[in-house]
């Protein structure tokens, strides 16, 4: 854990509360002093051009200046694109553009119909969407993941049901089939294969030369499931609700990029349009998205690729870290760095030293003069629990010891779904006041969210209803059943039972339902009598 003494302004949340900063929450930032290097960077005008930097060197805010000087001199917004690699992303890139593009208020002239900042994914999409416009086809229609995950679980349960082919998976494998997580993994596979232009030719190709059993049973998953979701689609040209075959997000980019290649009128015109291309965090670009960017920018007017191999973290992903090299261009390193002190830089360094490759952005001096205060505390606990309590503890201490302010701390976490639980308890319990970002949960695991998925799920198909369901929709923010209520609940339900029932045996036996002492024979019992009434509400 690492504190500033003198934190940036705009970064302190309201209300004195110290903010759990989770992946993909971004704080603004101001903009930095130029030196020589980025103001080489800005005053490029002819050809492409590669900026490497680490952490806090400033790429993406010289890449944002350079856009909007260009804006600026007259270029036309709509000659302009800015690729990121995530919505969060582009949606602060455009929050940190419009006051660079209107810094008095707003000019009429400079507003444009194409987004300036957009993702590669979206671009892509973009790109069929104006290809079957000038066809005269039906428009794409995205494949969300959800809709994907259904597909995917679908066509396993009926594999295990026997109603659809078998891939052929490993028996070690088969008792998995129908857990989510194995649905969610395969679902992964299919998409990385996707992003690297793998079919199921290809895939079950590779695993036959590899030996590997599951990739070839993945092959043949993948052909079926190719063939559902095409037919899935197939609603016929004239009919209203027609549409192209719906393509995930991993075929958006190959599918955009056969469609340049057979469309050389389209190509010409985009190639035309677009004269200026940016490309934020080059270093998490899959093979397919950087064919893109080579296509996109080996007729640009000017190309600037910003990135740092040494923060590839997407690589689990399809990203390849040679994403800068997607067009041969001059490198200009920036070094400063605008944002960390010596301590942190220091450590970052020793970090990355470690990792492969030369990184030509590893060293880094200070913007100015600075002191030497602050560390980098480096510990390791037995479990989240342990590490969540000294966590607590520190931020208590640095409060009332040393009289840090709240405000000027802050907890990183990569996982909000692993770490959040854990960290919020403990910050409580040691009078830590905190604001997390609510929106890092998918909108399926929202708990307000859930209850209602649920009521759904039991009313549209109530004879999947079982016992664990019930409970569950009955113990939720809707049911507001807690484990008294429940248990009355069940034993409410057996006296019901056997007072219908003429001669109830178990009472004769045992005097009454009253005597089932054992709470599990209760709940056993009782399970059906449970859902059959949520049946009969549903």
């Amino acid at each position: 854990m690492a504190r500033s003494p003198s934190p940036r302004p705009a970064a302190v949340p309201p209300g004195g509360r110290v903010p759990l900063l989770v992946r993909g929450s971004v704080a603004p930032v101001g903009v930095p002093a130029w030196d020589e290097r980025a103001w080489r960077v800005l005053g490029h005008r002819s050809g492409p051009l590669r900026v490497v930097g680490g952490p806090g060197t400033g790429k993406t805010t010289v890449l944002l200046a350079a856009l909007a000087e260009r804006v600026r001199e007259g270029v036309a917004p709509e000659n302009m694109l800015l690729l990121v690699g995530s919505r969060r992303a582009a949606a602060d890139m455009r929050e940190r553009l419009t006051p660079l593009l209107h810094p008095h208020g707003g000019d009429p002239e400079s507003t444009t119909r194409e987004l300036l900042v957009r993702t590669v994914h979206s671009y892509a999409f973009g790109v069929l969407r104006l290809h079957a416009a000038r066809h005269g086809d039906p428009p794409p229609r995205l494949l969300a993941g959800a809709e994907q995950d259904v597909v995917v679980r679908e066509l396993l349960a009926g594999e295990i049901e026997g109603d659809a082919p078998d891939s052929g998976w490993p028996d070690r494998l088969r008792p998995a089939l129908g857990l989510p997580g194995f649905a969610a993994e395969l679902r992964e596979l299919l998409l990385r294969a996707a992003e690297r232009g793998l079919g199921p030719e290809e895939l079950f190709a590779l695993g036959e030369r590899h030996g590997v059993d599951e990739w070839r049973a993945a092959g043949r998953f993948f052909r079926v499931y190719e063939q559902v979701v095409l037919l899935r689609g197939a609603a016929g040209r004239g009919a209203p609700q027609a549409t192209a075959p719906a393509l995930d997000s991993a075929e958006l980019v190959a599918a955009a990029l056969d469609t340049l290649a057979a469309d050389p009128d389209l190509r010409a015109a985009e190639q035309r349009r677009v004269r200026h291309l940016f490309v934020d965090d080059a270093q998490d670009l899959d093979p397919q998205q950087l064919e893109l960017v080579a296509t996109l920018g080996s007729t640009a007017s000017t190309t600037l690729l910003a990135g740092d191999a040494d923060q590839a973290v997407l690589a689990f992903r399809g990203a390849d870290p040679q994403g800068l090299r997607a067009v041969e261009a001059e490198t200009v390193v920036l070094d400063v760095d605008h944002r960390s002190r010596a301590a942190v830089r220091a450590a970052t360094g020793r970090l990355a030293a470690r990792l492969p490759g030369a990184g030509a952005g590893r060293v880094r001096v200070a913007a100015g003069p600075e002191d030497d205060e602050g560390q980098v505390l480096v510990r390791v606990f037995g479990s989240v629990a342990a590490e969540a309590a000294w966590v607590a503890d520190r931020l208590r201490r640095a409060h009332l010891v040393d009289g840090v302010p709240w405000s000027e701390m802050a907890v990183l976490s990569r996982s909000t779904r692993r770490s959040l639980p854990a960290l919020r308890r403990a910050l409580v319990a040691g009078g830590v006041p905190i604001v997390a970002p609510p929106d890092e949960l998918p909108l399926a695991r929202q708990p307000a969210v859930v209850p209602l998925l649920m009521v759904l799920r039991a009313a549209t198909r109530p004879e999947e209803l079982d016992a664990d369901a019930a409970a569950a929709l009955l113990t939720s923010p809707l049911g507001s059943g807690d484990p008294m209520r429940m248990r009355r609940l069940r034993r409410g339900l057996l006296r019901l039972r056997a007072a219908a029932e003429p001669d109830p045996p178990a009472a004769h036996a045992t005097g009454g339902t009253a005597a089932l002492a054992d709470v599990g024979a209760e709940r056993v019992s009782s399970d059906p009598l449970l859902v059959e009434a949520v049946r009969a509400a549903a």
